[in-house]
């Protein structure tokens, strides 16, 4: 008698699996998860390793083809279908798991390539005032509100030392400040105080590459911009700078509760 696949796949075996198939429709707890992640962290899967994989997934539909009806259907699925977008914790959950997450230098260099295609194809003029008066009316009506924010693994990490100081962390809510059409969104804001605190990594405030024409920001402009609309800015360098304003941060939060 013919020994077929535990996972129900109807494959004939000679051991319980169809190899990669041991794993179909078992649920994992969170703790399981997290241990086959720090397991695989960092490795990297060979290139045989990978087609052989994609072999064996596609064994039921190699050489097969859909007919004309068929793919309209399949069309008109995919072009009605809407996603169930993520919550606000799995788009954080989601983002945590990807930082720190190394990439190999030939990710790298597809990542650096298509910055560069980017780059090399600027928008007319036209275009540009199209842009800029869609943004200034999306930020006018809220549309924005939802819209996900980028945030590095430093200000997940202080959040909840500035938070006790009456700093809001504007990842997890955001917070707007509007200058005639120009609208920033502080890393930290005490509207108490008045004051913001950005944080500055490297890459992205002084080494990229920007098209001709455009430059970075410097600190003295983002204070006196913050100055302007009467806030007191604080600009602190990631590399350089991030470790001691954190203990600095830690040493303020003891001292008030020491006085309380």
């Amino acid at each position: 008698m013919e020994k077929l696949c535990g996972c129900g796949c109807g494959e004939v075996v000679k051991n319980k699996f169809v190899l990669y198939h041991q794993s179909r429709g078992r649920k994992l707890s969170e703790e399981a998860k997290q241990n086959l992640r720090q397991k695989n962290l960092g490795k990297v899967i060979p290139q045989e390793v990978r087609e052989k994989i994609s072999k064996n997934n596609a064994k039921g539909f190699l050489g097969k083809t859909h007919s004309e009806e068929t793919r309209k259907k399949l069309s008109t699925y995919a072009s009605t279908r809407t996603r169930r977008p993520h919550s606000e914790e799995t788009k954080m959950k989601m983002s945590l798991a990807s930082k720190g997450k190394p990439k190999s230098k030939e990710h790298k260099e597809k990542l650096s390539d298509a910055a560069k295609v980017r780059q090399s194809q600027p928008c007319s003029e036209e275009t540009k005032q199209k842009i800029s008066r869609a943004n200034r009316e999306n930020w006018a009506n809220g549309v924005y509100d939802n819209f996900p924010l980028n945030y590095s693994s430093y200000e997940v990490k202080i959040a909840p030392v500035l938070e006790q100081l009456g700093f809001k962390a504007t990842y997890k809510d955001k917070f707007y400040i509007r200058k005639g059409s120009r609208v920033r969104i502080p890393d930290f804001v005490n509207t108490s105080t008045k004051e913001v605190i950005e944080l500055f990594g490297t890459y992205w405030h002084r080494d990229q590459v920007l098209p001709e024409g455009q430059r970075h920001e410097t600190p003295e402009e983002y204070i006196e911009w913050y100055k302007e609309v009467g806030y007191t800015c604080s600009v602190v360098w990631i590399e350089e700078e991030f470790e001691e304003f954190y203990q600095r941060k830690l040493e303020e939060v003891d001292g008030k509760k020491r006085c309380n």
